[in-house]
């Protein structure tokens, strides 16, 4: 009676003190506990000072959305309804095949709502090809579901059946592996935890447009997709990529505004010249003070140079010509870029320290 009572008490803390007493009823369910990408057992969203999506160590990818998968089945409180293990089950998920299409499903949906659209969409068939057709069977907890699904979706959204060079992707193995017949025109680069850090589609007919996906793959440093036919506008998700170096998208059919997000980034070259790109160039430019490339020429961008073009100290090549601004040059620029690197067209723009064109 005494460890009756015990039990009652603790029922809410120690759950398994609770699974004891309900031997007495029924059969107990054991349930695996989730882990890190480490391996160590997962404590609570509360103790890591996190967000339920957005968790994580900025040193391990693979924490960003640990919380969030674990939570398809736990012994603590989750965001989803808890499930028993079912008896019946199968695979190597060790869950049915139902179970298991409900819970990426559950997962996918969090970080990509347009995952549930229409099936033509590139979201759509991504979560379709993760289920039933990509031979590599992920389940809803594994490490590389999110960054899978995230790559599939970007290829998909570019049209990759009709790349010059698609390789092996969306074969079955890891997508660290998925690279092109020729490297430089299709190659994804990952770091020794298979991050996603490179995703390299250069020149090879890539086209679509960027989805708002390419924000999952939070270990990114370099994007190089320059040399294609890709339209659309820069997601502003493009601001979830803390690590992006390079952003290499010029010679592509992009149209749209500036996203202001994109600078917030510690980017060292911004490479986005012979586009559609449209609007004014914002004054948040002056805050990639570690850029040292940047070319905007063959746009369609207006209004004034901003004053805070000043603060980039590291600057070494600039153009801009060929589009329709006006106004004058930032003076502080003709002390930080040599005149032959300062390029501009002068129709309507005054420069003394500008190479014209």
């Amino acid at each position: 009676m005494k460890a009756f009572l015990v039990c009652v008490f603790f029922y809410s803390v120690l759950p398994s003190c609770a699974a004891v007493e309900t031997k007495r009823l029924r059969k107990s369910v054991s349930v695996r506990k989730p882990l890190n990408a480490n391996g160590s057992i997962r404590r609570k969203a509360a103790e890591q000072n996190v967000d339920y999506i957005k968790v994580g160590k900025e040193d391990d990818y693979f924490m960003k959305y640990r919380v969030l998968q674990n939570s398809f089945k736990t012994d603590s409180p989750t965001h989803f309804p808890t499930e028993a293990e079912d008896d019946s089950t199968e695979g190597p998920c060790d869950m049915n095949n139902a179970d298991r299409e409900e819970g990426i499903r559950r997962v996918i949906e969090l970080v990509s709502p347009q995952s549930l659209g229409e099936e033509g969409l590139a979201q759509a068939q991504a979560l379709a090809w993760i289920i039933s057709e990509d031979g590599l069977f992920l389940c809803p907890d594994s490490l590389n579901l999110i960054q899978r699904y995230a790559v599939a979706t970007i290829a998909y959204a570019t049209d990759y059946e009709n790349w010059n060079d698609s390789g092996n992707i969306l074969r079955p193995v890891n997508e660290c592996e998925w690279k092109g017949t020729d490297v430089d025109s299709f190659n994804i680069i990952c770091n020794r935890q298979n991050v996603v850090t490179n995703l390299d589609i250069d020149e090879n007919n890539a086209g679509g447009f960027l989805p708002a996906e390419i924000g999952l793959l939070t270990g990114l440093s370099v994007i190089n997709m320059d040399d294609n036919q890709i339209g659309g506008s820069i997601p502003p998700s493009i601001g979830d990529l803390s690590r992006l170096r390079v952003l290499d998208l010029d010679s592509n059919r992009l149209t749209g505004v500036l996203p202001r997000e994109l600078f917030l980034l510690p980017l060292e070259t911004l490479d986005l010249n012979t586009n559609n790109l449209e609007g004014t160039i914002p004054s948040e430019v002056g805050n990639l003070s570690s850029v040292t490339f940047v070319q905007l020429n063959e746009n369609a961008f207006t209004g004034t140079l901003p004053t805070e073009l000043e603060n980039l100290v590291n600057l070494d090549i600039f153009t801009f010509n060929e589009n329709e601004i006006t106004g004058t040059l930032p003076v502080g620029l003709c002390d930080i870029v040599e005149e032959e690197k300062l390029v501009a067209t002068c129709d309507n723009f005054e420069c003394s320290c500008c190479t014209c064109v």
